[in-house]
């Protein structure tokens, strides 16, 4: 379908730009989270263009993405990095990750399904959609915090779904249509 692993990330919307990369290194200077990566985003996008379609998908690296977009404000060539790591989170979600890394999958399945039944997030709904799909007894470990955040306000049992939810329903079924899972 693809001629490489760089023309399959420029399809994509925010991928269009990988190629005029320059390894400057912005990218990995300005990530708060770059120092607990083995692959740091100038490494990623290195290995992108090396056709390493295989190392940057099952790398855990991808999903230590913190979504600040200090990346992508401060790249001189405009790209869209941050936009890039959603894509590969997508492609490893939909190739490789649902059959190894149970963990990931778990939390990113709880995640979307969250937000399109109620149209945003829930800490506690979450914590615990998670925990039952991948080892129940991970609540254990959360629950002091989660009692914590609670009892501060910081967390509710249930949230409240958006307004307009026939809105939301019509946008998920649109962006489904359009290739998302």
């Amino acid at each position: 379908m693809f001629e490489d692993f760089t023309s399959e990330i420029m399809s994509y919307p925010g991928g269009e730009k990988i190629t005029a990369c320059m390894q400057c290194g912005t990218c990995t200077g300005s990530c708060p989270t770059s120092h607990a990566m083995q692959y740091t985003p100038r490494k990623l996008i290195s290995l992108i263009r090396a056709n390493q379609k295989d190392t940057v998908l099952k790398s855990l690296d991808i999903w230590k993405c913190a979504s600040c977009y200090s990346c992508t404000t401060r790249c001189p060539r405009g790209i869209k990095f941050t936009d890039i790591m959603y894509i590969l989170k997508n492609l490893a979600w939909k190739e490789q990750t649902k059959k190894e890394n149970k963990d990931i999958t778990g939390f990113y399945s709880a995640f979307q399904g969250l937000i399109e039944k109620r149209g945003r997030m829930n800490e506690t709904e979450l914590i615990m959609k998670y925990s039952f799909q991948t080892n129940p007894a991970k609540l254990l470990e959360f629950a002091p915090l989660g009692m914590k955040m609670i009892i501060k306000g910081r967390a509710a049992f249930i949230a409240p779904k958006v307004r307009n939810q026939d809105q939301l329903q019509k946008i998920m079924k649109l962006a489904q249509e359009r290739g998302g899972e």
